[in-house]
């Protein structure tokens, strides 16, 4: 009986902690924080989804952004960029085990950098496993 107890405790543990929530992250979006708070140390996985150009004469592309252009910064234009709130940028690629340095929400957007003027389209779609769904007011008192 004890080993069944067990048993439902740790498959009711796993299945609270492998939720994944989806983002739509816009070519012409800048730096953007979504609701989903990461804490220090915790590991999210990245499932990304999609096509988008930084330019609409350029043939659209993946998470990658234009490889083919010089890069931006420290990063091709319109690679796909995360960080948690007060931590540093990483590229965000599909199958990324990201583990957070800091506690904070998520943050994704397209580097643009001075080219934001140029006219974009589509969006990538992410999935992330981990974190914690919050609400504004929420963020402020975990981060508090």
């Amino acid at each position: 009986m004890k080993f069944r107890s067990a048993l439902v405790i740790a498959m009711a543990v796993f299945c609270v902690s492998a939720t994944a929530e989806t983002f739509s992250v816009e070519s012409s979006q800048g730096v953007k924080v979504y609701p989903l708070w990461v804490e220090k140390g915790e590991k999210i996985g990245f499932r990304v989804r999609g096509s988008w150009t930084m330019w609409d004469r350029w043939a659209p592309v993946d998470y990658n952004g234009h490889t083919s252009f010089k890069k931006v910064g420290s990063f091709y234009l319109g690679q796909l960029i995360g960080r948690v709130e007060g931590g540093p940028d990483f590229i965000v690629t599909d199958g990324l085990a990201y583990t957070s340095p800091v506690a904070g929400r998520l943050v994704l957007f397209p580097n643009r950098g001075n080219y934001a003027h140029l006219a974009t389209s589509g969006s990538l779609s992410v999935t992330v496993t981990g974190g914690k769904p919050v609400s504004g007011a929420d963020a402020e008192r975990l981060s508090g």
